[in-house]
């Protein structure tokens, strides 16, 4: 019980995703988790989880965003998410116009394949009248 099937190991896990946000519409999302990885012999378990920085790409029908931050998935049961997103407008999407900019911090919590996330971004470039916006998302993946 002790070979190298039970000890965790360093790598990268997949993160893709697909949903509808109220700042980028309908999405489709992909993004990579480096570091701590579950041991080969308990990965569907409760108990097996990855953790470590990610960073994640995602193109929506009104905005594009990018965003870094920490994770920590079980593919099997939950994760929790925190990052730092910035946001690109290419369609009018309430006070924002295209060519608009923001950023700023937010939360995803998925439940087995469903995902909830949330968070405030800030206008750093463009002209639009929205200066600040509260962002929220659901989806599938994690």
């Amino acid at each position: 019980m002790d070979g190298p099937d039970w000890k965790p190991t360093r790598g990268f896990s997949f993160l893709p995703g697909a949903g509808y946000s109220g700042t980028s519409g309908a999405y489709l999302s992909a993004g990579i988790l480096y570091g701590r990885q579950p041991a080969r012999c308990n990965r569907c378990n409760l108990g097996a989880y990855s953790a470590g920085p990610t960073l994640e790409a995602a193109a929506g029908t009104e905005a594009a965003r990018l965003s870094l931050g920490r994770g920590m998935v079980n593919p099997s049961f939950a994760g929790l998410r925190t990052r730092v997103t910035a946001e690109r407008v290419w369609r009018r999407s309430g006070g924002a116009q295209p060519g608009d900019t923001f950023l700023g911090p937010d939360v995803q919590l998925g439940i087995g394949p469903a995902t909830l996330s949330t968070g405030v971004q800030w206008r750093v470039a463009g002209e639009g009248r929205s200066r600040m916006r509260w962002m929220w998302a659901i989806g599938l993946g994690f």
